[in-house]
């Protein structure tokens, strides 16, 4: 089975409120250790997709591969992230929402599944 994962959608919720990014256009994401392309993959091993990223030197949270300039800054709040990917196989879609939280400490980002389609948490 080959196998794409796609960014369908991200979301970010501060004290403030939710900021939609009216996201059009599927983004292609990478496989971690793989690469953006199409791969052939076990469904009975686990796999992940690279969404984002942070360093000590950089301090700031960052998307692993090509951003839109019109979301330029986006990650520049401390705030939850969610992400929507969409993975594409064989005549099977599945889609899972990733909650990342930034507080701004490199070492200290946390992601988790979102089970629900349940309201963000600052």
């Amino acid at each position: 089975m080959t196998d794409v994962a796609y960014l369908v959608d991200v979301k970010k919720t501060t004290a403030t409120g939710v900021t939609d990014t009216n996201f059009t256009d599927p983004m292609p994401l990478a496989w971690s250790h793989l690469g953006v392309r199409e791969h052939n993959l076990p469904s009975s091993l686990g796999w992940y997709v690279d969404l984002v990223k942070t360093t000590e030197r950089s301090g700031s949270l960052h998307f692993t591969g090509g951003w839109p300039l019109t979301l330029r800054g986006f990650f520049d709040e401390h705030a939850t992230y969610r992400f929507k990917v969409l993975i594409s196989g064989e005549g099977v879609t599945l889609t899972r929402e990733i909650d990342v939280v930034w507080n701004g400490k490199w070492d200290q980002v946390r992601a988790s599944l979102v089970d629900s389609p349940a309201s963000l948490a600052p």
